[in-house]
C-alpha cells in the first residue's frame, strides 16, 4: 500500500483542538501531545485511589469469564492495579460485525497513541480501553452494516432495551447476507470463523462484541469494558443523588456552553443538558427521568426522596445519558486521554467545568485518525482525470463545477463579472449619496436584477459544458461516489470486512504504522494490484 496524507483545513473548533487554538484553552485540559499526556497522569494519579483500581480490575476480569485472553492483555488489566498505570480510552455503540469502518479506526487510534506514551515515558504505563456503549437503546442505528454496497440490516424487535443486553434471536438470516457479501480472498476464512465464533450464537450484543473485539486485537491487549455493572454504578451513586438534589449537570455545562458561544460565534452546542441527565432502567426499556412539580416523572409520578432512595438501593437500574457519560467514564478509570470522533470531542469541550465542580480530572481530549482507502483503479481513475485526491474533499457540486471550469475551453470567470457589477453599482450609489439618496432604491433593484441576470446566465453555462463534457464528468462523479457513498465520508459507511478478508492482521499493522495522532490528516491508502 502506498501511504498519502491531506492536511484538513476545517477551521471548526474541534479541529483547533489539534492546532492549538489558544481559545480553546479554558475549556480542555490541555493539548493533544505525547508529553502533555505524560504529564497530565501525575494529576490523575493523585485523584485515582487504590480502591478504586482493585474494584476496576476485579470487574473486568469478571467480565472477561469465559473468553481467552493474550498475555498482552492480561499483564494490561493486571497493571492497572499499580498507580502508575494509566488508560486512554475510546468507545462506540455495539454496531453489528463492527459497522462502519471508522469503529476500527478508534480502535487503532488509540492503540497507536499507547504505543507511542509506553516507548516515550519511562516512569509511567498505559494501556488502551474500548468503551461499549452498551446502554444505549438507538437498535435501528446499530443494526445497519455495508458490505460490497450491500446494506444489511438485522430485523429484531427490542423493545426499547439497552442494545448490550440483547440477544441473538433472529440474527441467522443478516449473519448468513454478510457471508455471502465477504469477497473470496485470503483471509475470507478467517473472517467467516470470528463471525461465526461471536455472532451466530450469544446471550447479550455486549459480550459478542467484546469477544469479537477481543479477537480482532488479540496482541494489541486492548480492554473492553462494559460500564452496565452493579459494581461500577456503586461508584457513581453520589454523582447520581447530586444531579437530583442540585442539578450540577445543567447549569455547569448550560453555563460553558454560554462561555464557548462568547469566544466562538459560530458554535452550535453538540448536546444540551436536560433537567436530569440519567435514564431509569425498567420493563418498558430506557425511560427518561423529568421534574414535576416537587418531585419526579419516570412512568409514573414519584417523590424525590423515592428517587433517591432507588439510587442508594438499585444504581443498576439508572443509566447515564451522552452528556453524563463522560464522567462516569472518567470516574471509573484511570483515564487520562480520550479519543473521539469529531461530533464527540464537540460535546466533551462543553463538560470541563462539569468535571471540576464534581471534582474529576478532566481528560486530554483528541481526535481519532480519519482514512481513505482507495483501490488501484480508483487511484488511476484520479490521475487520469487530472485532479488530485485533495480535490474531492469538496461538495460533489462544486467539484464537478471546478472540474467543468477546468475542462472548458471559453475562459469565462463569472466571480469576476460579479465583482464588476457590483463595483460599478457601489460607484453609482455613491454618486447618488452625493447628489439625490432617493435614487438609491432604484439602484439597489437593478443591481440585484443585474446579480440574478448574471446567476441565471452561469447556470445555463455550465449546464451546456457538462453537456460538452458529460463522459470526463461521469467519470469523476464515479470517483467523488467511490469515495463519499451516498455523500457520506467512505469510512462511516463502508465495513472493515473485505478489507480484513483481502489483508487479514496486516491491516491493522498497516494503519498503525501510517496513522498519525494529534495531526490534522486524513490518510489516505492506495492498494496495489
Amino acid at each position: 500500500m502506498r501511504s498519502t496524507y491531506i492536511d484538513i483545513i476545517d477551521q471548526d473548533i474541534v479541529f483547533g483542538l489539534m492546532n492549538n487554538n489558544k481559545k480553546l484553552k479554558s475549556f480542555i485540559s490541555d493539548f493533544p501531545s505525547y508529553d502533555n499526556i505524560i504529564s497530565h497522569s501525575e494529576k490523575k494519579k493523585k485523584e485515582f485511589s487504590k480502591e478504586n483500581r482493585i474494584r476496576l480490575v476485579n470487574e473486568i476480569k469478571e467480565q472477561y469469564k469465559g473468553i481467552k485472553i493474550s498475555k498482552e492483555l492480561n499483564n494490561n488489566i493486571n497493571s492497572l492495579l499499580n498507580e502508575k498505570t494509566f488508560s486512554v480510552t475510546s468507545g462506540h455503540q455495539l454496531s453489528l460485525f463492527s459497522g462502519p469502518i471508522y469503529f476500527i479506526y478508534k480502535i487503532i487510534s488509540t492503540i497507536k497513541i499507547v504505543s507511542e506514551l509506553n516507548k516515550k515515558s519511562k516512569k509511567q504505563k498505559f494501556v488502551p480501553v474500548f468503551w461499549l456503549a452498551s446502554e444505549d437503546h438507538d437498535f435501528d442505528e446499530i443494526a445497519k452494516v455495508n458490505i460490497s454496497g450491500k446494506s444489511l440490516k438485522w430485523e429484531k424487535e427490542t423493545l426499547n432495551q439497552p442494545v448490550g443486553k440483547i440477544n441473538s434471536n433472529n440474527i441467522e438470516k443478516v449473519i448468513k447476507e454478510y457471508k455471502n457479501q465477504i469477497i473470496d480472498s485470503k483471509y475470507s476464512s478467517k473472517l467467516i470463523k470470528l463471525i461465526d465464533d461471536n455472532y451466530t450464537s450469544f446471550t447479550s450484543l455486549s459480550k459478542a462484541t467484546r469477544s469479537f473485539i477481543n479477537q480482532l486485537f488479540f496482541k494489541y491487549g486492548v480492554i473492553v469494558i462494559d460500564a452496565d455493572s452493579k459494581n461500577f454504578k456503586k461508584t457513581f451513586v453520589e454523582n447520581m443523588k447530586s444531579e437530583v438534589l442540585n442539578g450540577h449537570c445543567n447549569k455547569t455545562v448550560t453555563k460553558q456552553i454560554e462561555d464557548i458561544k462568547k469566544t466562538f460565534k459560530d458554535y452550535k452546542p453538540q448536546v444540551n443538558p436536560s433537567d436530569i441527565n440519567f435514564f431509569k432502567m425498567g420493563d418498558t426499556g430506557r425511560v427518561r427521568i423529568r421534574k414535576h412539580g416537587k418531585g419526579f416523572k419516570i412512568d409514573k409520578n414519584i417523590t424525590k426522596k423515592h428517587l433517591i432512595d432507588q439510587i442508594n438501593e438499585n444504581p443498576e437500574k439508572f443509566s447515564p445519558n451522552v452528556i453524563m457519560r463522560p464522567l462516569y467514564q472518567e470516574t471509573i478509570l484511570p483515564n487520562v486521554c480520550f479519543v473521539g470522533g469529531s461530533s464527540e470531542i464537540r460535546y466533551w469541550i462543553q463538560l470541563k467545568s462539569y468535571f471540576e465542580k464534581s471534582k474529576v480530572v478532566f481528560p486530554i481530549l483528541t481526535i481519532r485518525n480519519s482514512a481513505f482507502i482507495v483501490s488501484s483503479r480508483v487511484s488511476k481513475n484520479i490521475e487520469k482525470s487530472g485532479l488530485k485526491m485533495q480535490n474531492f474533499f469538496i461538495s460533489k457540486e462544486k467539484l464537478l463545477k471546478d472540474k467543468t471550469s477546468q475542462l472548458s475551453e471559453t475562459n469565462l470567470n463569472f466571480d469576476n463579472l460579479r465583482k464588476t457589477l457590483l463595483d460599478q453599482f457601489e460607484y453609482f450609489k455613491k454618486i447618488s449619496r452625493e447628489t439625490d439618496k432617493s435614487f438609491i432604491g432604484a439602484i439597489s433593484a437593478q443591481e440585484k436584477k443585474q446579480l440574478n441576470g448574471i446567476d441565471n446566465l452561469e447556470k445555463k453555462f455550465y449546464k451546456s459544458q457538462k453537456i460538452k463534457y458529460q463522459q470526463e464528468l461521469k467519470k469523476v462523479e464515479q470517483i467523488y461516489n467511490y469515495l463519499n457513498p451516498d455523500d457520506i465520508p467512505q469510512e462511516r459507511v463502508i465495513n472493515f470486512g473485505n478489507l480484513y478478508s483481502e489483508f487479514g492482521d496486516n491491516l491493522f499493522k498497516i494503519l498503525i504504522k501510517n496513522f498519525k495522532p494529534f495531526e490534522n490528516k486524513i490518510l489516505v491508502l492506495e492498494l496495489e494490484d
